[in-house]
This record gives C-alpha cells, sequence and structure tokens, in this order.
C-alpha cells in the first residue's frame, strides 16, 4: 500500500497529465460538446473545481487550513493553465500535510482518507484523459 507520500505524488503527476492534455486542446477549448458531453472547457472547470473540493474535505479531516472557495472560469486554455498553477499552490499545501496516520481517519469522501487521496489523483487522471480525448 502507497505511503502518503506516493499517493501525494501521484496527484501531482496527475496534475502535469490534465496540464498538458488542457494545453493539447487548446485549438478545442470553445468548441461544443457532443449530445450530453462536457466541453474541454467545462471538463477542466469541474476537475480544478473538485481538486479543491477535495483538498478542502482533507485539510477539515487533518485539521489544517483549508483552501478558500471559489470559482473557476477557464476562458482559454491559457487561463487554465493559470489556474492550474494557482489551485495546485492550494492544495498542495494540504495535501503535503498528510501523514501516514491520517491515511487512516475517517472521510466524509468515500469513508476513509486513504481512498479520499487515492480518488483525487484518479478523478484528475480520468479528466486529463477525457480531455486528451478531445
Amino acid at each position: 500500500m502507497p505511503d502518503a507520500k506516493e499517493l501525494v505524488g501521484q496527484t501531482q503527476e496527475a496534475r502535469v497529465r490534465l496540464g498538458r492534455s488542457m494545453a493539447g486542446a487548446a485549438e478545442s477549448w470553445g468548441d461544443p460538446a457532443d449530445g450530453g458531453e462536457w466541453t474541454v472547457r467545462g471538463t477542466a472547470e469541474h476537475a480544478l473545481q473538485t481538486d479543491l473540493y477535495f483538498s478542502r474535505a482533507i485539510a477539515d479531516v487533518i485539521g489544517v487550513e483549508a483552501p478558500a472557495e471559489r470559482t473557476l472560469t477557464l476562458e482559454s486554455a491559457e487561463a487554465a493553465a493559470t489556474a492550474l498553477r494557482e489551485v495546485e499552490s492550494d492544495v498542495m499545501a494540504v495535501l503535503n500535510q498528510i501523514s501516514d496516520a491520517d491515511l487512516e481517519k475517517p472521510s466524509p469522501v468515500l469513508g476513509q482518507m486513504y481512498a479520499t487521496v487515492v480518488l483525487v489523483a484518479h478523478h484528475l487522471n480520468m479528466h486529463a484523459l477525457q480531455i486528451a480525448e478531445r
């Protein structure tokens, strides 16, 4: 089972993938989505907003300051790159404080902190792939 440092590293790797996918989708940023699909922009906004949401939940469990709530409006891939750096800074300020003991604590997201941190990386990777496939 990966320890806290390894899990946090997986979230960082996932943010790198998301950043690459968003940059690669610059040409289709404003394109309408097919059927009920999200646009590239909508997917990116959701991924970053959810990253902030998860970090606030984690901060509450481990007893550290949570990032402020905010709404992201990503008008372009360039704006998304800037937002990604800002969100990553806020999120990592929380995640870098997770200890191995914290991973055993209950969490409002999936019931246990270990599962919550795994979900953070999975969620980012899933949306990076979704954007890359457009």
